[in-house]
């Protein structure tokens, strides 16, 4: 065992860097352990991004049908990789057709209720006799079942 004296203990170790400047081993093992705390709190970073990332893409897909052919290879960690872009092509594909048949259901429905009020209209002129006012509505419904065609196509 060897003998470890105060004076030993009390002088700071000196170690000479490849620049040439010294630095002594405390400081050193300062900077080692300041490292190794800034790796551990990155990891869990990454970690956290990691579970972040699946989570995301996994709610992605989920907007997707069928799924796996929205994969496109795997990750290092063994999950499945997501091909972003497709996926969100797909869905924004979608949300478009389906907006648009909303958009011409609402306008079959909106020429529906005018073709209605028109009819009551012509039948109330057919019953009173004919006017100026009324006759106008020919015209008008002449131009609801043009809409309406074109909105069929």
């Amino acid at each position: 065992m060897t003998n470890i004296t105060r004076e030993a203990v009390e002088r700071p170790y000196i170690y000479y860097g490849k620049d040439g400047k010294p630095i002594s081993a405390r400081e050193l093992e300062d900077q080692r352990d300041a490292l190794l705390a800034r790796v551990e709190e990155l990891s869990a970073e990454r970690d956290a991004l990691s579970e972040y990332s699946f989570e995301a893409t996994k709610a992605i897909t989920e907007l997707t049908a069928g799924g796996s052919e929205f994969f496109n290879g795997k990750l290092p960690d063994g999950r499945y990789k997501a091909d972003l872009s497709r996926c969100v092509k797909y869905v924004r594909e979608t949300k478009e057709t389906l907006h648009a048949q909303v958009k011409r259901q609402y306008e079959r429905g909106r020429l529906q209720g005018l073709d209605e009020a028109i009819e009551i209209c012509v039948s109330e002129r057919d019953r009173r006799g004919a006017t100026k006012a009324t006759d106008g509505l020919w015209t008008a419904k002449t131009r609801i079942e043009a809409l309406k065609e074109a909105s069929h196509d």
